[in-house]
């Protein structure tokens, strides 16, 4: 198996890479902590470079490409911290619904790939528990219920919302943020570029052609994989820092990267971040194969999120050690990575729960 990406995905990479090095500079990040809008001139950009288009079906007016073209952009976007909402992780789910022949769904990915700012509502009152229904209810005609730390919510225009409906069988609301009924509540986030919020529904009237009945689960599985790929930019960029900082630095007359205590410590970033990695793109090869076996999916995805999330905390976590004091001041970038790689380890399950859900994935593929 070819475990390398395409040239056209490198190019991809490089360009997106160069896009961001000019447009996406940590003073944009930082100018996002202050003003909400700072992020709309750089989402035009890169609505205007197509990146939100990238996979959705073309006859949806995307581009039709997959879980890696995704996951090759995602890494590059962690790397820069991207203030912008592109990570709303709802285009994989609507994605693996369009088969159905959704009109809801064939609207909202159109709106996505033209730039409809679109997000995810999955974790119930308690986001601890693996039940993406959790906390909404569909009873045929009216949405009701509560979804908490929905990424993005208070900058949607569209909120895909996992519920359940009478029977407890999954569906997926497709909702208009402007929707009556609708009341989005701002929760602070240790990341104020990635906004986070809790989402009331309370009885919104939809049309029940905007309600997919339908297992919302594999489109998950591919939305873990791509917010994992972010976390493994994160890694790579942190410890770049870091490496740049005891190379630089001396104590008694050496480089602080000479001590075997700081080499060592590094040298565990790197591995996990080498692992979290390589079972990310396990994961996309995966899904974007479609003679896969769903629990080898649900295994695969699960276990790079775990991996990510572990990696970029321990990463985070290790970066600001080596650096010591300066580590903890506002005017130093490293705690725009920590806030990024602690909010994105909890996105769609963390680590433990990650790790759970693949043990009984394999599990079930072994009975």
């Amino acid at each position: 198996m070819n475990f390398g990406f395409s040239d056209d995905q490198l190019s991809l990479r490089e360009a997106a890479a160069g896009v961001l090095a000019v447009e996406s500079p940590p003073a944009l990040v930082r100018a996002g902590m202050d003003d909400p809008q700072a992020w709309r001139p750089l989402w035009k950009t890169i609505v205007d470079l197509g990146w939100t288009a990238l996979a959705v079906p073309e006859a949806h007016g995307g581009l039709g490409l997959g879980i890696v073209d995704l996951v090759a952009l995602a890494e590059v976007t962690g790397r820069w911290v991207l203030p912008a909402p592109f990570l709303g992780l709802a285009g994989p789910v609507l994605d693996s619904l369009h088969g159905l022949g959704s009109p809801a769904v064939t609207e909202a990915l159109a709106g996505i790939a033209a730039g409809t700012v679109t997000t995810l509502a999955v974790a119930g009152p308690d986001p601890r528990h693996d039940d993406p229904t959790a906390g909404a209810t569909w009873d045929g005609t009216t949405l009701s219920g509560t979804k908490t730390l929905v990424t993005d919510a208070a900058r949607a225009e569209v909120l895909v919302v996992v519920a359940a409906d009478t029977a407890g069988r999954p569906v997926v609301a497709v909702v208009p943020a402007a929707q009556a009924g609708v009341r989005v509540e701002p929760v602070t986030s240790v990341d104020p570029n990635r906004p986070v919020a809790d989402l009331h529904l309370d009885r919104v009237a939809l049309d029940a052609a905007a309600v997919i009945a339908a297992d919302p689960g594999p489109g998950i599985d591919a939305a873990r994989t791509v917010a994992a790929a972010e976390l493994v930019g994160v890694c790579d960029r942190v410890l770049e820092i870091a490496v740049e900082h005891v190379t630089s630095r001396t104590q008694f007359g050496r480089p602080l990267g000479a001590f075997q205590a700081v080499k060592h410590r590094l040298a565990d970033v790197f591995v996990a971040t080498e692992r979290a990695r390589t079972l990310t793109y396990n994961a996309a090869m995966v899904l974007d194969d479609d003679g896969s076996a769903a629990v080898e999916r649900t295994a695969a995805a699960a276990m790079a999120k775990a991996a990510a999330s572990e990696a970029a905390l321990f990463a985070a976590k290790s970066a600001v050690q080596v650096h010591g004091a300066i580590a903890m001041t506002w005017e130093h970038d490293l705690h725009l990575y920590t806030r990024r790689a602690r909010l994105g380890a909890l996105c769609l399950g963390d680590h433990r729960g990650q790790y759970k859900r693949a043990g009984a994935a394999y599990l079930q593929g072994k009975a």
